[in-house]
Formats: structure tokens, sequence, C-alpha cells
């Protein structure tokens, strides 16, 4: 189990390492490219998404879309990918977890918007999709949060 602890204020970030997975429709460059960077944990989006320029650093092409609802009736069309998304760890274990094994994401550019403000780039947003195998602990009081991956 590895576990990410972090200080609440209006989002919840996780570093990640996203690296191509396997899927139908999907064709991925040689080697074992990985990015490593930051994840927003958004417990509102059904599904989870890299944004488009980590899409291009691995190589990923895929020929398979997704159709999207987003709050409301907005419908878009997004391509979609395979990867595998660890979780590191900055708490229990040095060492990096599964945090979505193979997981569909897709690529969205509104990934990319996260943080205009920020130094650091957002590179994925974490969904329900994955959360659910997941424990999530919100701690108000101490102002802190805990994403830990779980072993069954």
């Amino acid at each position: 189990m590895a576990s990410y602890v972090g200080t609440l204020s209006n989002r919840l970030y996780v570093d990640v390492t996203v690296r191509p997975g396997m899927g139908r429709g999907q064709k991925n460059a040689t080697g074992e490219p990985s990015v490593v960077g930051r994840a927003l944990v958004d417990t509102g989006a059904q599904m989870s998404a890299i944004c488009e320029d980590v899409a291009r650093k691995l190589g990923l092409i895929s020929n398979v879309t997704e159709q999207i609802q987003g709050f409301g009736a907005e419908v878009a069309y997004f391509t979609r990918y395979w990867v595998n998304i660890d979780l590191l760890s900055n708490h229990i274990s040095p060492d990096p977890s599964d945090l979505g094994r193979n997981v569909a994401v897709v690529a969205s550019p509104a990934v990319d918007r996260v943080d205009r403000q920020s130094d650091m780039k957002t590179i994925a947003l974490i969904g329900m999709d994955i959360l659910v195998r997941c424990q999530l602990y919100v701690d108000g009081l101490d102002q802190r949060y805990i994403l830990s991956t779980i072993r069954r």
C-alpha cells in the first residue's frame, strides 16, 4: 500500500507517474516512456484524464473516441487511451504503487487549463473510475488529506 499525504487547500493533488498501457485500438511507442507530474483528485469526474501533451510524450496512438457528458447537457468527444498510473508515495512507503493499472483515460485540453496561474503543471485528473479502488481521507480540522492504494 502506498499513501500520499497532502495539505488541504481548495484542491487535492497527488504526485503520479503515467506510463503506456495496452488496449484495443492503441499502439504504443517502443521502449517504456513515462511522465512524472502532479494529478488533480476530482471526485466529481466519472472518468480519469491526461493532458494531450502527456499522450504525445508517451507516443500513444489511438483510434478510439469516447463520448463524455460534462456538467449539464454538454457532450464532447475525446481520444481514449489506456495507461498505467502509479501513485508516488510521500509518506509511508517510498515505493510507487499502482493507482490505476491499464485504465482507460481520455486526453483532454481541460487538464492543461487546471492551473494556469501555477508554476506546477497538472498532467492528469484522477476521477472516480480510479478512486473507487482507493481510500481517500479528508481531515478538515487538521487541514490534510491522505490518498492510499488498497491491496486486496
